[in-house]
This record gives structure tokens, sequence and C-alpha cells, in this order.
């Protein structure tokens, strides 16, 4: 059977090894291979001179062999054979036109780094004052930190420069070659906006006035039920509905920015989410933990169509960055996986909704006139699943709470919820008032941000 090469895995490729002659008689021959200490000897049945000379050809990245291999022509005798010598670790890569496209990919930070500069020069004013110690983005931001520093260093190196007035070693941090630089930047816009928002007194942090202050231990269940309580008198206070944003003028425009963000978002929470299995979950939890995280890979697919049919391009796409909540969002959840287990499940709630919330954002949009089949695809496949009462069947499989757990992990919890009602606030008024802007790094000014922030409502007292 042919083995071949299907699926190769170089572009330009060729045999690393200069070919000796060895012994031949009538009926076998034997040549080596040689690279450095490493060599390899191979028998030939059949003409020496020409094995030797495929060899040789092999060793040439431009020889009729390899175009033969590349264009799937060549006989299934050499295929086979590229296909031994390539699992043996004698075929290599001459192409380098990689350190290019790594040079492009590393200079993106240069340039990001003068356009982070540009922006907060717009926000010294706002920067005289110090970010408020009560202030929701203030908390974030330092949870975002925490996860940068231990698991995005190149952000965290550039976020520091920016931010903490001293500037590291500039060659100190750079992403390595599996990170994403696109990503570096719309978490290095993130920091660069929850910094501007932390001086403003609209946003300071209410959900730790929702926190149950008297004993709660009990079945892991009810303090669940009981988080979900606190969420809706929480929610109630900040007069958070996605309604509102369904009720906002030029329905399209939102639309745009909801679906941008919900692809953003789908991505990056199943990356936080996978990140809890290293807390080495009991079997049960993790069975039913690994069951839903298998129903939610590939879901972004859903909400990239609806980009598409809401008519925003590829270059959008990959140039999208998230606003401030958003882009805090997924990294809550990373950081919720890392101290508070139990906040993290909790939390899940947060992104499935919770149970008998009413009517899912695409609903409603899809009421108003959005023109998009694939708006709701995703809530519709959750429904499907069941996946708002996942958390209920994932904290079934816990016995008991104590009450200092319990009422950590619904602080845990209340935060993203905050967190998130936010998240659509903003939105909102960033589609009212910009309704035309691409959503990209530094899209809006921190003059601009500040300003929509100063329009929130405070929460009501209770």
């Amino acid at each position: 059977m042919t083995r071949g090469w299907a699926e190769p895995h170089f572009t330009h490729p060729r045999l690393r090894a200069k070919v000796r002659a060895g012994s031949s008689d009538a009926h076998q021959a034997t040549l080596t291979l040689v690279d450095g200490d490493r060599q390899l000897d191979i028998s030939v049945a059949g003409d020496h001179a020409s094995a030797v000379a495929l060899f040789e050809a092999l060793a040439d990245p431009c020889s009729d062999e390899w175009t033969a291999v590349a264009d799937q022509h060549a006989p299934a005798a050499l295929q086979d054979l590229v296909a031994d010598l390539d699992r043996l670790g004698w075929i290599v890569e001459t192409d380098s036109s990689g350190m290019t496209r790594e040079r492009d990919r590393l200079e993106q930070l240069t340039t990001l780094r003068s356009d982070a500069v540009a922006w907060l020069d717009d926000a010294s004013s706002i920067r005289r004052t110090a970010p408020r110690p009560s202030s929701l983005a203030t908390h974030v931001l330092e949870r975002c930190r925490s996860v940068w520093a231990s698991h995005a260093p190149h952000v965290d190196h550039e976020v520091r420069f920016l931010l903490d007035a001293r500037a590291p070693n500039r060659s100190g941090q750079a992403p390595s070659a599996v990170d994403d630089v696109s990503d570096a930047a719309a978490r290095i816009w993130t920091a660069l906006q929850l910094d501007v928002l932390s001086r403003c007194p609209a946003l300071d942090a209410q959900h730790q006035r929702f926190v149950p202050r008297s004993p709660v231990a009990g079945p892991a269940i009810n303090v669940l039920v009981l988080a979900e309580h606190c969420a809706e008198a929480l929610l109630a206070a900040l007069n958070s509905d996605t309604a509102n944003l369904a009720n906002t003028q030029g329905i399209t425009d939102v639309a745009r920015l909801v679906y941008q963000h919900r692809h953003f978002e789908t991505i990056r929470y199943v990356d936080a989410a996978t990140s809890l299995l290293s807390r080495r979950l009991h079997p049960p939890l993790r069975s039913r933990f690994i069951e839903y995280l298998t129903e939610e890979f590939g879901h972004e697919a859903h909400e990239l169509q609806a980009c598409h049919e809401l008519g925003v391009s590829d270059s959008e796409i990959a140039r999208f960055a998230p606003l401030a909540w958003f882009g805090a969002y997924p990294d809550l959840f990373a950081h919720a996986a890392r101290t508070d287990p139990l906040g993290f499940l909790l939390s899940m709630t947060v992104a499935e909704g919770l149970p008998g919330s009413g009517r899912r954002l695409s609903e409603r949009l899809l009421d108003e006139g959005l023109a998009s089949p694939a708006a709701d695809a995703h809530d519709r496949i959750d429904i499907a699943l069941n996946h708002q009462m996942v958390t209920r069947s994932l904290f079934a499989t816990i016995d008991w709470l104590s009450s200092s757990h319990a009422r950590r992990s619904i602080a845990t919890f209340l935060e993203v919820v905050e967190v998130t009602a936010r998240g659509w606030e903003l939105l909102g008024r960033v589609a009212e008032h910009f309704p035309s802007t691409p959503m990209a790094p530094f899209a809006i000014s921190a003059t601009q941000l500040y300003e929509l922030a100063e329009t929130l409502e405070p929460p009501a007292v209770l």
C-alpha cells in the first residue's frame, strides 16, 4: 500500500545528507546517508548508480523528483521513500520566508506600542487622578494582570511599560512563536481602557453589596440557587437588561458589534474553560465538565456566519478588539479557574444565561427586524443542549460547601455578572454614538470612552 505524502508539512523540502556510495555486487548494493554525526545505511536492490543519483536529487529542493512528489505525480515507491525519510528525520525545510513573517509579526507590537502611547497621551488629563480603589475596573484590571503575568508575559511586559511609569528592557519579553499577536493587541487595549475607566465614579463596584453576609453553608446546589437570586438583585440595581440593546436605534449597527464580541468571547471562553481541568477535578465533575466542553467547541462558527450576514468583512474580524469589559471577560474566567474553581463553575451561568431569565438577546434582535438567519443559531444549540441548566448538573456532583467557600464563589460569580452587565451597557453606548466605527484597538479615543462612561446611570440604592 502506498503511504505517500498526501499532506506534506514542508514548503520546499530536501534531503539533508551527503550520499556515500558503499559496496556493490551483482545482486545488492549499499549506500550511506551522512549528516554530521548521524548516518543511515540503505540497501539498494537494483542499479547502484541510479540509486545514488536519486538520493543526490532529493538533496536538491529544486529537483524534478521533488516537483513530482509535490504534484502527487511521483511513483508510489518514491512517495514511500520520501515518507520514510521524513519519519526518520532526514527531510528538512529550505524555505526561509518564515523569518520575514516572524519579523513582521513582532513588528506589530512595536507599532502597537506607539499607538498605545498616543492613545494614553489623549488620556493624560483623565489620568491625573489616581485609579479609584473602589472601581470595578481597578479590580478587574488587577485580575487580568495576574493572568497575563503568568500566561502572557509579553502582554504583561507592555502593560507595565505603558501603565506603571517604568520602562523595562525593550527586548526583555517578546511573544513566543505560538502566541497570537492580535490577541496581545486586544489585551493591551483592554488594559488601557480599564485604566481610564478606573477613574470614573459611575463605575464603582457594586457586586460585593449583594454577597450574603449570613451563614450560607449547605448543599452545593442550594448555594447555586442562592447565587442566582443574588445575581437577579444585582442586575435589578444596575438596571441591566439586554432588551435595552435590542431597542437601540440602528439595530444592524448594534448587532454588528454584538456578534463581533460574541465571536471573540465564544473562542476565548473555551480557552479559559479548558484551564479548569488543571485543577484535577473529581471524576463525576470532570466527566460532566468535559462533556459540556465538547459541546461548546466550534460554536464560534455560528457567530462568524452572523457577522458575515451583517456585512462584517474578514479584515474587520481579523482586526477586531473588544471593548474593555468584554476584553477582560475571558481573563476573569482564567483567573477564577486558577484561584476559585467554584466561582468559575458558578460564573458559567453568565455565559449560558440565568435559568428563567426570559428571552435571549438574539431573539430580541430578530424581533426588531434583524436580517440574519444565523443570529440565533448558537442559542438554539444551547437551548437544545439545555446549557442554561449545565451549572445545576455540575453542582449536583458536589456535596457540601462551607460558608467561606460559598461566599467567596458567589463574590467571584457576581463580579462576572457585573462586568457582563457593564459590558452590554458600554456596547450600547458605543453603538449609539459611533455606529459606523469598526471596532479595533484604539478605535475610540480615551476621552470619548471616558465621556461615555460618565453618562452611565448610578446603580439603585437598595
